[in-house]
């Protein structure tokens, strides 16, 4: 059931006020930090956020996506915390975490690790969208000794498979037609990858497969193990792994993941 629109705090001494009266009453914090503009995929990190925590704290960076985040968490956010950019001196590297753009995965990163040190959550929510995010984010999270749980949310998906994005929105009637098959046809190659099929030939077919189905270019495909996005060039069925891809399609772009496993009988 839809709530009201959550109190947004701009100033970090007042959100700490706040948050101790919270934890004075003996109430749980969970974080869910939004790095891109938000959107109804969004919702599903605050359902997971409120089952492992009573209080629900939404940080946005950009004060242009203060609107758009109001609305979503009116679905079950308690506040909404405009933490503002990180200093452009300072930066986490977490290199060699996945085959993304490592620049926006460590300016992201750095954004995530101040609006820790402000909030000081007891949890944070990281969507499994955005996989090498999150597997930065625990790297980090490690590295720095920092005090906070780390729950991954599953991706939020169109009932056509699609993971919801910003960029569904731009999209023409032909393009948003053709996105689906992104994820159609990951889920097919992490089978095959599954089924003990080389990964490198693997990959390769599916390049081809998404640009002759009509995406503009592919970024990159790549297999990867989901704990430290180290490269596999066969599957393990010991070792937990997933299939990445990020494509342009018109203007934009769409990136995506999904796991590779074993089917079940």
């Amino acid at each position: 059931m839809t709530g009201p629109t959550p109190q947004i705090v701009r100033d970090t001494d007042q959100i700490r006020r706040l948050l101790r009266g919270w934890r004075g009453n003996g109430d749980t914090i969970v974080l869910v930090p939004l790095t891109d503009t938000p959107h109804h995929g969004h919702s599903g990190l605050l359902d997971t956020a409120r089952r492992h925590a009573k209080r629900v704290v939404v940080s946005v960076f950009d004060p242009a996506d203060l609107t758009q985040t109001a609305e979503i968490g009116r679905d079950g956010c308690d506040l909404i915390f405009a933490s503002g950019a990180a200093p452009e001196s300072t930066r986490i590297s977490t290199a060699g975490t996945g085959p993304g753009d490592q620049d926006a995965i460590d300016a992201h990163t750095t954004l995530i690790a101040r609006v820790f040190g402000q909030v000081q959550p007891d949890l944070a929510v990281i969507g499994e969208k955005d996989w090498q995010q999150l597997v930065a984010i625990r790297q980090m999270v490690r590295d720095l000794a920092l005090p906070v749980g780390i729950v991954s949310a599953a991706t939020m998906r169109e009932p056509d498979g699609l993971a919801m994005s910003s960029a569904t929105a731009r999209m023409s009637g032909a393009e948003r037609a053709l996105a689906p098959t992104l994820h159609k046809v990951l889920t097919a190659s992490a089978e095959l990858i599954a089924q003990g099929n080389p990964v490198d030939q693997v990959v390769a077919a599916t390049g081809k497969f998404l640009t002759d189905s009509g995406f503009s270019s592919v970024r990159y495909i790549a297999a990867r193990r989901a704990h430290d996005l180290a490269p596999i060039t066969r599957f393990n069925a010991a070792r937990p792994a997933r299939l990445f891809a990020a494509v342009t399609l018109g203007e934009g772009e769409l990136a995506d993941n999904v796991p590779i496993r074993r089917a079940t009988p």
